[in-house]
């Protein structure tokens, strides 16, 4: 028997024109985007739509846009498939709580806009940033951050795949941990295009008002299991995800071990739900056992 977990993409995974096929051939789509736009009080359709590229990628506009196509490309599959469990990359968590069931449409929307705009701005620390090592194995790339925390404040945030960890903090500590990387042959240390560290002690401001903003919305025990990323617990109770959810911005994303953890629970097929195939893509880098599927379009 196939055991499926449903899981969704997070920043970075956007681009113009994502949802336009789902806006022009699907009416309950339709319906919902221009939902979305009343609630949000601007038009994300048109953004996500139409662009343009640089004001789509701020975080402000890029979460409440991922969030809304993956939701809405669930709402059309979720009667074809019966998913055993939800996951999500860090903003996909939420994308998997609507799925779930825990958040509504319209809350789901408030809060990764509001979650997008605390995360723009800058920390007490100053500027912060993210970077990609790739080739490396975590013992060399935790050794390299040692050393660059003489710099500044830098940690590993995402742990990708085996061969690629993400690192997130200050900017110098960042740079000098992506020289280091270099001189110890990685394949690549590649800053990223990201407004700041996210998954650092630098969103610890942020994480703090996030955590009162949070307080308002309803958490609903979850219709499908939900496997957080952060501390790899499978969650059944709305009240302790909503406790998760507020430290989130601040935890890492431990995405090999997740995928290890749905292997152990006998998942033994994904969908990935939303624009892109990254997940699928950083899937098969993990264990080449489990299916890989993706819905991004209609046609799908």
């Amino acid at each position: 028997m196939v055991k499926l977990t449903a899981i969704f993409p997070g920043q970075g995974a956007q681009k113009v024109g994502m949802g336009k096929d789902l806006y022009d051939n699907n009416e309950k789509a339709r319906e919902l985007f221009e939902r979305a736009d009343e609630i949000l009080e601007f038009s994300i359709s048109d953004l996500s739509f139409n662009g343009p590229d640089d004001t789509l990628r701020i975080s402000y506009n890029t979460q409440p846009a991922i969030f809304l196509n993956s939701a809405i490309l669930y709402k059309l599959i979720e009667d074809k498939y019966d998913f055993s469990y939800t996951a999500g990359h860090s903003l996909g968590e939420y994308s998997a709580l609507f799925a779930s069931g825990v958040l509504s449409f319209e809350d789901g929307l408030r809060l990764v806009r509001e979650r997008g705009r605390l995360m723009s701005e800058k920390s007490e620390h100053g500027e912060g940033t993210m970077a990609a090592i790739i080739g490396l194995p975590y013992k060399t790339v935790s050794d390299i951050l040692e050393k660059a925390n003489r710099k500044g404040i830098v940690i590993a945030a995402n742990f990708n795949s085996p061969e690629q960890i993400v690192i997130s903090g200050e900017k110098k500590a960042v740079k000098y941990a992506c020289e280091l990387a270099i001189d110890a042959k990685a394949k690549r240390a590649i800053e990223l295009n990201v407004s700041n560290a996210f998954h650092s002690p630098l969103m610890k401001r942020a994480s703090e008002q996030f955590a009162d903003f949070i307080d308002q919305f309803e958490f609903k025990n979850p219709k499908i299991p939900f496997l957080a990323a952060g501390d790899l617990n499978i969650y059944t109770e709305g009240t302790k995800i909503k406790e998760y959810m507020k430290n989130q911005i601040m935890l890492p994303v431990k995405w090999v071990d997740v995928v290890m953890k749905m292997k152990r629970e006998g998942v033994t097929a994904v969908v990935e739900i939303g624009p892109g195939r990254t997940l699928c893509n950083l899937i098969k880098r993990i264990d080449r056992d489990i299916e890989l599927n993706t819905i991004n379009s209609i046609n799908q």
